[in-house]
């Protein structure tokens, strides 16, 4: 059986207070154009392998974390600030631990700054789930899929997790591993 929907030949007229372009004959124009600009954020350096250690600090001085060359990048919304959008990366090439910087590893969130401006570290990006430590993450799910920052700029829903800053927002320097629970 196949079904079809098609308002050829259809009388109904329309309900009160409605108009109908085809009634009257006409097309609508359409709207003005609005401006719009495109904008490249800048995300966390390429490391050549996914091999631990292939992230040296030749390629990210100041070692922050590499993404792969599928990065695993999934965007989520604009923090209430404006400057800062959050994302879903997977690190990739982090030095063993008991190297600080072995928490850039695997899929986390980071903040990345869409107005050209850089985080107390150096970067334009920041981890927010890198290093927070296990007590702070009880129950934490590994899925981090669709970051939506509150609009309090605080806290992020990603996945079934709500990563909370506490008092602090999460853009602030004060807002560091220890401070967040997941």
């Amino acid at each position: 059986m196949v079904a079809s929907c098609s308002d050829s030949g259809s009388t109904t007229p329309p309900g009160p207070g409605a108009t109908s372009t085809a009634a009257a004959g006409a097309t609508p124009p359409a709207p003005k154009p609005e401006p719009i600009s495109i904008e490249e954020l800048p995300l966390p350096p390429v490391a050549g392998s996914t091999d631990a250690g292939s992230c040296p600090e030749a390629i990210n001085p100041h070692r922050t974390g590499c993404v792969g060359q599928s990065v695993g990048l999934q965007s989520g919304g604009f923090l209430p600030d404006g400057r800062s959008v959050v994302a879903r990366v997977t690190f990739v090439g982090a030095p063993a631990a008991p190297d600080p910087a072995s928490v850039h590893s695997g899929s986390q969130l980071i903040l990345v700054r869409a107005d050209g401006g850089k985080f107390p570290n150096g970067d334009a990006w920041k981890c927010v789930t890198c290093g927070v430590p296990e007590t702070n993450a009880a129950g934490r799910s590994p899925t981090l899929d669709y970051p939506q920052p509150f609009t309090d700029g605080k806290r992020i829903l990603a996945g079934t997790n709500i990563i909370d800053c506490g008092s602090h927002p999460i853009t602030d320097e004060a807002c560091t591993p220890e401070q967040i629970h997941i």
